[in-house]
């Protein structure tokens, strides 16, 4: 369930590259975390995933479909993690076959680069302080 906005194909041929890594704990239920560090050609062009955090507000129910199902979300907007230039965060909740899922994107713009961190969890609990000295790290070494 950990896709990044990234993946939308119409960002495909501005990105320069990126990376993803993802971890899993196995216990009541499963929770994974998912970073991303993704390249921009343009520097102005690493805020366009930003932009769809905005748009929360005003769309705060949908329903994502394929041809064999379609499953009711919601979405509201929570306190981003204050790294970088710009940020976001926004937590998507579903519930398929009697259990919720929540999912929370956290994006920040760093330079021409975009951080985002996705955690997935049966409980809409805030975990960013935990992950908060990681995404640091990762910020260092992208100055470097």
């Amino acid at each position: 369930m950990n896709e990044f906005s990234t993946d939308y194909p119409g960002y495909k041929p501005k990105l320069a590259t990126k990376q993803t890594i993802t971890f899993t704990k196995d216990s009541a239920g499963q929770n994974a975390v998912a970073f991303e560090v993704t390249s921009w050609k343009q520097a102005a062009d690493s805020g366009l995933p930003l932009a769809a955090g905005q748009l929360v507000d005003s769309c705060q129910k949908f329903t994502a479909s394929d041809e064999e199902m379609a499953i009711d979300f919601t979405a509201e907007r929570v306190a981003p993690i204050a790294i970088g230039e710009k940020q976001t965060a926004v937590r998507l909740t579903a519930t398929y076959q009697g259990a919720s899922v929540h999912l929370t994107v956290y994006e920040a713009q760093v330079g021409h680069n975009l951080i985002s961190m996705t955690v997935s969890s049966p409980e809409p609990t805030d975990q960013s302080a935990e992950y908060k000295p990681l995404l640091d790290g990762i910020i260092t070494k992208l100055q470097a």
